[in-house]
């Protein structure tokens, strides 16, 4: 039976980085499949929330819009319940890719501008054309950092995923 200590005790395994980001995603979902195949089942008086955070754990990535932060773990275990804290004092820091559609378009000139001005040099941006976009990546961003630089390039069309470093 799935219930909140076992969501709890994993989540908190990920604030300890004990697992990676995309580790936690696939244990949530095993835990959808087992559920669907009828191998396991939630505790019967937590069903709904039990539901509600595996799925949401489920379907994070490594896309900066579905990413689970530190933050967001917490969030979740305050929901079932649970008081905790992110254990790293200055929090994970994580590589990025960036990804900008066609290269010459004055759109992706923009961001790239943006992205190069924001970055202090030794986070080791590098820019490199992949066939008609560019890719830029970056090493040591700090949650803070990731989300300043989402903020920035909010009116531009791009991708980001992140890789946990740590």
């Amino acid at each position: 039976m799935i219930t909140k200590e076992h969501i709890a005790k994993k989540l908190q395994e990920r604030l300890e980085r004990k697992c990676t980001a995309i580790g936690l995603t696939h244990w949530a979902k095993a835990i959808m499949f087992d559920y669907f195949e009828g191998k396991r089942i939630y505790d019967p008086a937590e069903k709904d929330l039990l539901e509600r955070a595996i799925m949401r754990i489920a379907n994070s990535s490594t896309n900066y819009r579905t990413f689970l932060f530190d933050a967001e773990i917490v969030k979740i275990l305050t929901h079932l319940g649970y008081k905790a804290k992110s254990n790293s004092p200055n929090g994970e820091v994580y590589s990025i890719s960036i990804i900008l559609g066609q290269q010459n378009n004055p759109k992706s000139k923009e961001a790239i501008k943006i992205i190069s001005e924001q970055l202090p040099k030794e986070k080791n941006l590098s820019i490199r054309q992949q066939g008609s976009g560019v890719v830029l990546t970056a090493n040591e961003m700090s949650e803070k950092e990731i989300h300043t630089l989402a903020s920035l390039l909010q009116p531009h069309s791009y991708i980001m995923s992140l890789n946990d470093t740590r």
